[in-house]
């Protein structure tokens, strides 16, 4: 073979190489597509049952508003609890509206996984921050309520030492362990799939 066929030759090699090398790159790019736009929407059906259960609490407290309807202390304190619900449900409406149910295969992969992923951190954080503000209060009324129903006025209330230290206590206690519950809840409902977007995220990074 003269050096001109060896030439011709080596370069044909290379060509079958690289041939090679792009067609299983884009066979793993459509699986890594395939799998995220699977996690995706499984994410975000997940992430429409917590919305589903705040619309449904701020249900059951219209209602009872409602049948209490002659009684300002009971409407009171459930108006805070539908506002408070009404707040977290209109943050979650967001995040789930900027999902997509799947990853759209015109678009860039890498920066659509990421963007889903910001999102779901997002929705999560802004969960626990609510959770900061949302156990100490309806923990506080549920405390505060039954008394002021049996006639004891507020002011008796947040005067009595012995009360405010064991709602202090005690709301400390219950905030601490409604945060701990729901983490474990969330990483048990999402903790798994968000792991796996996350594995995809750097698998497309390093193809």
């Amino acid at each position: 073979m003269d050096n001109l066929d060896f030439n011709q030759a080596w370069k044909k090699i290379n060509e079958e190489k690289f041939s090679t090398s792009t067609l299983k790159k884009e066979d793993i790019m459509e699986a890594i597509l395939k799998e995220s736009s699977s996690t995706i929407s499984e994410l975000k059906k997940r992430l429409k049952y917590k919305l589903y259960w705040l619309i449904f609490f701020i249900a059951v407290f219209t209602a009872i508003m409602l049948w209490n309807w002659d009684k300002p202390v009971v409407l009171a304190f459930l108006g805070v609890f539908s506002l408070l619900y009404c707040i977290g449900g209109y943050s979650l409406f967001r995040e789930v509206n900027k999902m997509d149910d799947y990853i759209d295969a015109s678009k860039d992969t890498l920066t659509e996984m990421k963007k889903h992923r910001d999102i779901m951190n997002s929705a999560l954080r802004n969960e626990r921050k609510w959770g900061m503000v949302a156990f100490p209060v309806m923990f506080v009324s549920a405390l505060i309520l039954p008394r002021m129903l049996k006639g004891t006025p507020f002011k008796e209330l947040i005067t009595d030492p012995v009360f405010l230290i064991t709602v202090i206590v005690l709301t400390t206690l219950v905030t601490f362990l409604g945060q701990w519950a729901a983490k474990k809840m969330n990483t048990k409902g999402y903790g798994s799939y968000m792991d796996d977007l996350g594995m995809n995220i750097k698998k497309m990074e390093e193809l």
